[in-house]
């Protein structure tokens, strides 16, 4: 479940940091938290993306095909752009497979509006190691809140015991 969070970017952070997560970097990803946000285009695409590395969570669905437990995962945040996102997950995601996803605000707000909690349908999944898979999703439709405003975020509300 969602709700508003008057923490802003901390509070979300917080939330997101308390989500299950099996994801085991391999050694050559060491340094994937110390690289810097940076806005980068090249060649191969159509739009720029924001590059920065942050937690961020994965929701299952009630009705998943692939015989998952329903409910949140963290992930972490790769890249995001206007069309699509890519992030790294514990577990195998497959093509078509249409999931939520809430984007950390990043910190440079220079990037313009993004979404929080978007919808999106996987695109590719590369095994880079055991529990450790790169993905790409293109967005499939946002939801009624655009986020344009730092003290405009959601965090997840948890139920049972911490």
């Amino acid at each position: 479940m969602l709700e508003r969070d008057n923490g802003g970017h901390h509070g979300l952070k917080e939330n997101l940091s308390r989500l299950p997560c099996d994801i085991v970097f391999p050694p050559s990803m060491a340094n994937y938290f110390g690289e810097e946000e940076r806005l980068t285009l090249d060649g191969r695409r159509k739009m720029a993306r924001l590059v920065f590395h942050e937690p961020g969570g994965l929701e299952y669905p009630e009705n998943s095909m692939y015989n998952r437990s329903p409910g949140w995962q963290r992930i972490y945040m790769k890249d995001v752009s206007l069309c699509g996102v890519a992030f790294i997950h514990s577990e195998q995601l497959f093509p078509k497979e249409n999931l939520r996803l809430i984007i950390p605000s990043p910190k440079s707000i220079r990037f313009g509006k993004i979404r929080q909690l978007v919808h999106i349908e996987v695109v590719r999944c590369n095994r880079l190691d055991q529990k450790c898979y790169d993905i790409g999703a293109k967005l499939v439709r946002g939801t009624e809140h655009d986020v344009n405003q730092e003290e405009s975020s959601y965090s997840l509300v948890f139920s049972g015991s911490d």
